[in-house]
Order: C-alpha cells, then sequence, then structure tokens
C-alpha cells in the first residue's frame, strides 16, 4: 500500500478518522532516518494485504500491487503497519515522539488477514478476544470468544462461510476441545460468545491451518499438560461441511495420543509399547508376573514371587534394586504424577525414567494451495511430518519405496523430512506462471531454529511427490579433518611425531584418489562414497572393542544352572549385539576381581554362544573361568557388551548400524539387509605372521591382508600399530582396549538456504517476495524466494 492510498482510505473514512489520518500522513511522509531504528520488541507474526490500484487482492497474485504488512508484537502487546516499499511506519498516535504501533490488549499470539480482506485481525489470548481492524481506517473491533485461543484462520468461502453468508474466522479452543465459527459479517463485535457455532473435537486443538477451498481444516492436538512438558499428540482433519474429524499421529505411535492397534489402550498404557519411541504398539507381551514362567530362576512363579508385589501392584519377577524411576515411589520428573500407571511418561513399572522426550510440536500445521499436502513442523527429531490430504496419511518420505529414499534415514527411523537443525514455522506455496496463468511446483519455506528459511520441494508441476531439500546449484563434497587419537582418554599428539605404535586410518595427508572419474579425496585414509544424502554431518568414533551403544544395563541376572543372562529392559535384538561378543560386567563386583602381574583384573567376562530378544548364552573364555562365579554374584549386576578383538564405528547421529531385527523372539538379519550398514572394523593385519615391511606399512603393502571397512558414508583401513627394533625389524602390536581414533565429517549436501538469523517466527509471502519477522532483533526480512537471497532488511 503506498502512502497515496493509505490517504486516499484515511479521507474516506469518519470525520475523527480523517483527523488522525492528518497527524498519520505527517509521520508517514517525513524521511527515513539513515541509521535504522528498531520499532518492533518481539514480533510473532505477520500480514499482508495487497491493492491492484484501488481493489483489494490476493497478496500470492503476481501482478504488480501495492502492499501493507501488518506485525505483531507480542512483548508490546501492539499491531504496527509497515509499508515495505518505503520502510515507512505508521504512527498511530502523532502525540508520542517516535512511530507508535496500536496497543490493542494482553497476550497477543495470532494475527490473519483474509484472502483480498481489507481487515486483519488479531487474537487475544488472555482477553479471550478477536479483535478487528479495518485496514483503512484503523477501526477496531473487539468480539469476544470465550477461551483461551492459540490461533485462528480466516475463512472467506466454503460451507462455513456459505453457511454464515458471511466470511467466518474458525478458532481453536482447548477446554471444551473445538473449533469456535465467528461470522464476520455486520453484528461482529456484539455476538454472545456462548451461542457461537461450535465443531467439537477431539483431544487439546492447538495450532491449525485451512484449505485455500475453506472445505478442510488441519488442527494440532496436545494431550493434557503436566508440569513444564506439553506434548504434541496428532493431527486432525476436519471436514467443515460435515464436521467428522479424522486423527493421525504426528510421534511414534506410542506417543501420539492414539489407540492405533484399537485394544482399547494408548501410548504407556499399551502393554504393546515399550517406551515413547516404539513405532508399533504391538504386539502385547504377557508381562512377567503372568506368563506362566519363572523368568529370574529363583524358584518362585508369577504372582508368588515376592519380587512381583501382589496382585494390586505388579512389578516384575526380577530383583529389580534400585528401583527403576516408574516404581520407585518418587515424582521424579516433579510433575505431580508418581510412577505407572499413574505417569503417562512410564511404560511399565520397569520404565528407566519418569521423564518424557523434549516436546514435539514446532508451529502450526501448513496446508499447499492445491489442498493436496499438509506439513507439521516438529523438534524432536528435527523435521517437517507430510500428510497426503485425500485420504489423510502420512507420506513415509526416505523408505525405499518413499518419493525421497535415503536408506541411512530410514534406518534410523527418520522417516519425515529431515532437518539438521528444528523448524520453527513452515509456509506453503504453489509457483504460477506469470503469463499463462499454469500451476508449477509446489514449495515449502521452512523456518529454522539455527535463524535460517531453507525451501522444500513438495510437488512438481505434475502434483507428484517429492517432499526433498531443494538443494543448491553449488554441491560441495564431504570432508573431514585429521583423525584424533585418544590413548586411556588423553589425546596423542600425532601433528609432529606418527605414534606407530597405535594404529591409524592411514597417512596424514589429503590426496586424490587415483582412478576416481571425479574429484573425490582421500582424508588421512577416509574416503567418501559420493552419496551425499547418506553423508551426515556428525561426530564419528572408531573405538577397539568399545562398549556397544545401547547394549548395556543395570538390570542384569544370571540364570545359574543355563548359563544364561537376561535383563528384563533391554532389547537385545535392537542393540545389534552378536555371537562371539563378550558381556562385561562393569564396574565388576567383589568377587569378579583378582591380582595379577599386571594389576586388578576383571574376571567378570564372559563368551556369547548365542542371542536372541531376551536372554543371551555365556560361555567362559579361556583363562578366565568364571562361570563358577555366578552363583555367587548379586542381583541385579550393571554390564555392557563389547565386541572381541574388533572396533566399534559409531557415529553421533547414526548411531552403530546393525542388520538385526527380531522375528519370533530371535535376531535374524533380513535377506535384503543392507551390507553396508556395520559398525564393525577389523584391524588389517599381515598374511603370514606379525612382521611388516614398513612401518607403518604403505597402503599398497601386498603382504598385509586390508580389511576395508565401508557403511554408508565412507571407507577406511585400520592400520596396525608396529614398532621398529634396533636391528630395523618391525612388528605388528596389540591395540589397548577402549582406543579411540574419531573425526567429524562436514557433510557435502547443501540444501537451498538463507540465514537471516534470530528466531524466525513469522513468515508471509507477497508474490514471489517472503517477509520473515526476526523475534530477537524485531527485523524484517525481506527474502527473494527464486534465488533464497535477502534483499531488504526493515526495522
Amino acid at each position: 500500500m503506498t502512502v497515496s492510498n493509505l490517504a486516499e482510505r484515511f479521507t474516506s473514512a469518519s470525520t475523527a478518522t480523517a483527523f488522525l489520518a492528518s497527524f498519520v500522513l505527517l509521520s508517514a511522509c517525513s524521511d527515513p532516518t539513515d541509521a535504522p531504528t528498531r520499532n518492533f520488541r518481539r514480533p510473532v507474526a505477520l500480514a499482508a494485504t495487497c491493492l491492484l490500484g484501488e481493489e483489494s487482492i490476493d497478496c500470492g497474485d503476481p501482478a504488480v500491487f501495492d502492499t501493507t504488512l501488518w506485525i505483531l508484537d507480542a512483548d508490546r502487546n501492539s499491531l504496527a503497519v509497515l509499508d515495505p516499499e518505503s520502510g515507512r511506519h505508521l504512527d498511530t498516535d502523532p502525540t508520542v515522539p517516535g512511530f507508535n504501533a496500536m496497543v490493542l490488549g494482553n497476550d497477543l499470539v495470532d494475527l490473519q488477514a483474509g484472502r483480498g480482506a481489507e481487515d486483519v485481525f488479531v487474537l487475544s489470548r488472555e482477553d479471550r478476544e478477536l479483535i478487528r481492524v479495518n485496514a483503512a481506517s484503523l477501526e477496531v473491533t473487539r468480539q469476544a470468544i470465550g477461551c483461551h485461543s492459540e490461533s485462528f484462520e480466516i475463512v472467506d468461502e466454503g460451507p462455513l462461510a456459505e453457511g454464515a453468508g458471511v466470511s467466518v474466522a474458525l478458532v481453536t479452543c482447548p477446554e471444551p476441545a473445538g473449533l469456535l465459527v465467528v461470522p464476520l459479517g455486520d453484528d461482529y463485535g456484539s455476538l454472545d460468545a456462548e451461542t457461537l457455532d461450535r465443531l467439537d473435537l477431539s483431544g487439546r486443538p492447538v495450532l491449525l491451518d485451512v484449505s485455500s477451498d475453506g472445505s478442510t481444516a488441519y488442527v494440532v492436538h496436545r494431550t493434557a499438560v503436566h508440569g513444564m512438558a506439553p506434548r504434541l499428540a496428532y493431527l486432525s482433519q476436519v471436514d467443515l461441511a460435515t464436521g467428522d474429524e479424522t486423527l493421525a499421529g504426528l510421534a511414534p505411535a506410542c506417543r501420539d495420543g492414539l489407540d492405533n492397534d484399537e485394544d482399547g489402550f494408548t501410548d504407556h498404557e499399551d502393554p504393546g509399547c515399550r517406551g515413547p519411541d516404539d513405532v508399533d504398539e504391538d504386539p502385547d507381551p504377557a508381562q512377567t508376573c503372568d506368563d506362566g514362567l519363572d523368568n529370574d530362576g529363583d524358584g518362585f512363579l508369577d504372582l508368588n514371587d515376592p519380587d512381583c508385589g501382589g496382585p494390586d501392584i505388579i512389578f516384575s519377577e526380577f530383583h529389580l534394586v534400585p528401583w527403576p524411576g516408574c516404581m520407585n515411589l518418587k515424582d521424579d520428573d516433579g510433575d505431580g504424577l508418581t510412577d505407572a500407571p499413574n505417569d503417562p511418561d512410564c511404560y511399565g513399572p520397569t520404565y528407566a525414567t519418569e521423564f518424557s522426550p523434549a516436546p514435539r510440536l514446532a508451529g502450526r500445521p501448513a496446508v499447499s494451495p492445491d489442498g493436496a499436502w499438509v506439513y507439521v513442523p516438529v523438534s524432536s527429531p528435527p523435521s517437517v511430518v507430510a500428510f497426503a490430504a485425500d485420504p489423510l496419511e502420512r507420506v513415509a518420505i526416505t523408505p525405499a519405496d518413499g518419493p525421497a529414499p535415503n536408506p541411512l534415514l530410514d534406518w534410523l527411523g527418520l522417516t519425515d523430512v529431515w532437518l539438521s537443525v528444528p523448524p520453527v514455522a513452515v509456509l506453503m506455496t504453489r509457483d504460477v506462471d506469470v503469463e499463462t496463468g499454469e500451476p508449477g511446483i509446489t514449495r515449502a519455506f521452512v523456518s529454522l531454529a539455527s535463524g535460517q528459511v531453507v525451501r522444500v520441494v513438495v510437488a512438481d508441476e505434475e502434483g507428484a511427490p517429492v517432499h526433498d531439500l531443494d538443494l543448491s546449484d553449488d554441491q560441495l563434497k564431504s570432508s573431514t579433518g585429521l583423525p584424533i587419537l585418544r590413548v586411556d582418554g588423553e589425546v596423542v599428539d600425532r601433528t609432529v611425531d606418527l605414534h606407530a605404535e597405535y594404529p591409524s586410518l592411514g597417512p596424514r595427508t589429503v590426496n586424490s584418489v587415483p582412478g576416481a572419474t571425479d574429484d573425490v579425496f582421500n582424508y588421512y585414509g577416509i574416503i567418501f562414497n559420493g552419496e551425499s544424502g547418506l553423508e551426515l554431518s556428525e561426530t564419528w568414533k572408531v573405538t577397539y572393542e568399545g562398549a556397544i551403544p545401547g547394549a548395556a544395563g543395570t538390570y542384569g541376572f544370571f540364570l545359574v544352572s543355563d548359563a544364561v543372562f537376561k535383563d528384563p529392559v533391554v532389547e537385545l535384538c535392537s542393540t545389534g549385539i552378536n555371537v562371539g561378543d563378550h558381556l562385561v560386567l562393569e564396574p565388576p563386583p567383589p568377587a569378579c576381581l583378582t591380582a595379577s602381574e599386571e594389576g586388578t583384573r576383571n574376571l567378570c567376562e564372559f563368551g556369547l554362544s548365542g542371542v536372541n530378544s531376551t536372554e543371551m548364552d555365556l560361555v567362559e573364555l579361556d583363562g578366565y573361568g568364571t562361570l563358577g562365579l555366578l552363583a555367587s554374584l548379586p542381583a541385579p549386576v550393571t554390564w555392557v557388551v563389547r565386541p572381541a578383538s574388533t572396533w566399534t564405528v559409531v557415529g553421533s547421529n547414526s548411531g552403530f548400524l546393525h542388520n538385526q531385527v527380531e522375528s519370533a523372539g530371535e535376531c535374524v538379519e533380513p535377506d535384503t539387509a543392507d551390507s553396508r550398514f556395520t559398525g564393525r572394523a577389523f584391524t588389517s593385519l599381515p598374511k603370514e605372521g606379525d612382521v611388516v615391511e614398513d612401518c607403518p606399512p604403505l597402503e599398497d603393502d601386498p603382504d598385509i591382508e586390508w580389511r576395508r571397512f565401508t557403511n554408508p558414508a565412507f571407507s577406511f583401513n585400520l592400520y596396525p600399530p608396529c614398532e621398529t627394533d634396533e636391528q630395523l625389524d618391525s612388528t605388528v602390536l596389540g591395540v589397548p582396549r577402549d582406543l579411540e581414533l574419531s573425526f567429524v565429517v562436514a557433510g557435502g549436501r547443501t540444501p537451498l538456504v538463507v540465514g537471516p538469523g534470530g528466531i524466525l517466527q513469522a513468515m508471509t509471502l507477497v508474490g514471489t517476495r517472503l517477509y520473515v519477522a526476526d523475534a530477537t532483533s524485531g527485523a524484517i526480512y525481506e527474502l527473494n524466494t527464486a534465488d533464497m537471497v535477502i534483499d531488504r532488511t526493515l526495522y
């Protein structure tokens, strides 16, 4: 909106408004200062109204138009008005020095403008009002809504607008759960909040978006809030003609608020859920106190076992001491709820902790302009959940049959649009050819907690799903620095001395790989495989006989007569334990300690001759003789599993890769398993004896049996440690347990990104210009959506 347009609107308003307009125009026409002055404290929402000549139009129209930005400032509880072309602010109180925004109420949380509307609307959560501001006259009208709402949408067409004969506002109400329908007609402001139409919903409606045709609303819900951790539950698709509600989970099945297996139990109450990240509420396993077995081998069965606690307080046959957080009679997380089944963060009495995962909800849902897709930003793990709208179905993006296959992310359970940092807000748009008016690519703009905005390709010109980050034309190669060597936890400096007495991943140089058809480099022995989507930015630790992540516990028990070890709270198959690994009691009970020439030795280390989903079969290791100690060991014990004569390769994001799954209680690898999914590496050793010609060996030494490690991201060899005596004979040395080589990967996948900085909580799109508000600096950034660059900064 230009200043002249604004003048015309004020001239046509009431006398009092016209009087105000003269002051407005005087301040608006003053020249901007050379140094920008911060006028916004915490902008949390943006809206735009647009003109084509004197006609209000949709701000998504690609035609030439005048624009006015409306900025909701949460700290000042005010609505500011800005002409983005000139950078001038509308001063709503010229009697006070500086530019003054409109103070509207308390706890202002949302701002919307209808398509082509001449009004903007502001939601006051504390005052329980929806406030209309006329874009021309700034006249304010307040309408009571009767509930503490967090979001609303203006609906200009569709069954609700047609039924009311005017546009309506659709407002979320958490208690009682539903959507209020507020007509925006002549009697707006005098409507009785108690008699407003309501669409009843399940759950606790929080944030919403509405399809462009006004037919369907999408609402995200939170479950009941306790303590300081409101948890996201699910998405509702609401047919605005009938009020019918369809539900879909936004989190794993065991914390999505839904009864997915329809057995009458939800999330923590469902015996098929072993934890909040369990993706399936099935199957429901028999409980140890009701399965007809003497699970802990103490001679007592089910409720006859005193550890079960009796018919009213059933715990577990295993003597769990100290008690897990969900049966310790304490409110560990301070939420006013204690233990299972009262605390919904407890998945049974043997669950270790009452503390819930971080809240997942990051922002409101976004519906594509054609109504085909719905995006919901979530924070843990950082991603955008994508849904097909008809019928409502969550899109699994990264599996082999998904629109953007990625075997690593799929293995990690990251089947959504994965982001490196949590999202803050999402805005959907679809390209339109200016000349023909034909629709093109559907995109989403996602602001991140890092202060950046990335672009996601939602669907191609034909509407086929893509759901992948839009990548920069300048893709980089993944890289890393010189690996860090740690021995006994201390860093060994290899920048000057080779320290050949310790293993390495290769020479201390970066070289081109001979024969490579593209620019491929060997980084200190590490060669990336060239699939940037599998080469995540993360830290990798290569540890000799390192403890396998997740293969550890504090409630281990021995069934002495069978030489079997069990831990009732650990799923063994999911950890990747193999036959041949070693079970180690750490720290060792006193009965396990004995003196030796090397010092105190832990005798409680056992070989594994069998592994299934619930137990490990033990064999005695040469030189240990510890199976005879089992009867004298306390229960429970703390334990870890380590591979024998093998290295673990663990990524800070990727974890310990393996293909092992549970099938009918057994740990198996599917026939379709990808051989690259491994977290085990082996030292390359001489083919015969322990003598090497060079110390350290050369990378093309034919006398070394090179055992190259390859995972989805990279490959390397582990060079053996060696020493050279006075006769210049070189021999291979042993490797101490827990020796570690670590390196940081800088992933080469380069999304198309622009980084204004701060907390980018609000976005609005005007043609091809994306306006983004930084809630920390108060700046409004104008982004060019084609090139993803900052064109201007407004204050």
